[in-house]
C-alpha cells in the first residue's frame, strides 16, 4: 500500500487551468515502481507550447509537491531537495496519456510522439 497520494496534470495550456486526476493507491505503487528502474538522462526536457507532458504531484504528511515531469521520452523528478533527469524507458509517458484519453482528454494531447 503507497503511502503517498498522487495527482496528475496534463500540461497542455497556458494562461489556463490545465486538466488534473488523481491516481488510485494501486496506480500510484505502479507509478513509483516504474520510476525506480530509469536510466539517467543527460540532457534536460524541451519546453514550448502546446502538449508538453505530464506533472505528477505527490502528497506526502498533507503536503502537495510537484515530483514527477514527463514528456517527450524524458523525465525530470525532484525527490529530497534533488532534481534529477531521466529517460523513459518504463513507459510512463505512455500509461499517463492513455489515462487522459480514457477520460476524455484525448483531443488535448494529439497524436504520440515518434
Amino acid at each position: 500500500m503507497s503511502s503517498s497520494e498522487f495527482y496528475v496534470e496534463l500540461d497542455v495550456f497556458s494562461g489556463r487551468p490545465n486538466p488534473t486526476w488523481a491516481l488510485t493507491a494501486a496506480e500510484g505503487d505502479d507509478l513509483l515502481a516504474r520510476s525506480k528502474c530509469l536510466p539517467a538522462a543527460d540532457e534536460e526536457m524541451s519546453a514550448g507550447l502546446g502538449y508538453r507532458g505530464f506533472i505528477v504531484y505527490r502528497t506526502v504528511s498533507d503536503t502537495p509537491q510537484r515530483w514527477l515531469h514527463v514528456g517527450n521520452g524524458r523525465l525530470r523528478i525532484a525527490d529530497q531537495n534533488q532534481i534529477r533527469h531521466y529517460r523513459d524507458t518504463e513507459g510512463i509517458e505512455e500509461w499517463l496519456r492513455q489515462q487522459a484519453i480514457a477520460r476524455g482528454y484525448g483531443a488535448l494531447i494529439g497524436s504520440p510522439p515518434e
